[in-house]
């Protein structure tokens, strides 16, 4: 059912999971698509996770170091498994995620990116160029710069980013502003009361 939804019959899909983070790469012959899995809100370490809001330096930026570490936990692993599958057919990179998801697609997103245009004309760098990113419901994930490097991202003429949200959701706001954290892209509305 999910391989007819992403018009191909032929779609592959992998999960990774470590501890609280998941991530599943669906894949057809024109895109793949990295989901990352929200809060699971029975699950202590996925809560727990969410209050590590201190930020850590990540390249020119600062980022949530809860979202950053569980990043970490499959990051290696997603990159690897996209740049095999980039070898012999160029696909759309989409990364997608809900809550917590939503910042870890984010970062995931901006990693990639900024890979991809340090090694710009490479084929590593044609295989991590994102072509989408979409997130509902997602936290901040980084400092000013690191919202830059988002805006920088969807400015650019490889990367679509919507970020959904619903008028009166709080996760949306935090970590607060006060503490240093910004969303850099524009808000795409889901309901507006």
């Amino acid at each position: 059912e999910m391989a007819s939804w992403l018009g191909s019959p032929y779609a592959r899909i992998r999960s990774f999971s470590v501890a609280d983070i998941s991530a599943t790469l669906i894949v057809t012959d024109k895109v793949i698509v990295v989901a990352f899995r929200g809060t699971v809100p029975r699950n202590w370490a996925s809560v727990r996770r969410n209050l590590q809001a201190r930020l850590v330096s990540e390249d020119y930026y600062r980022v949530h170091a809860g979202f950053a570490r569980g990043l970490d936990l499959v990051y290696g692993d997603i990159t690897q498994a996209v740049l095999d599958l980039q070898t012999h057919r160029q696909r759309c990179l989409v990364a997608v995620g809900h809550s917590q998801g939503g910042a870890l697609a984010t970062i995931a997103a901006v990693r990639w990116f900024s890979r991809a245009q340090d090694e710009h004309g490479t084929a590593i760098g044609r295989a991590l160029y994102p072509c989408g990113l979409v997130t509902f419901a997602a936290p901040r994930a980084g400092d000013c710069n690191f919202a830059a490097a988002c805006v920088t991202m969807e400015n650019s003429r490889t990367t679509r980013v919507r970020r959904y949200v619903n008028a009166n959701d709080v996760i949306p706001f935090v970590p607060s502003a006060i503490r240093g954290y910004s969303h850099g892209t524009h808000e795409w509305y889901l309901t507006r009361r």
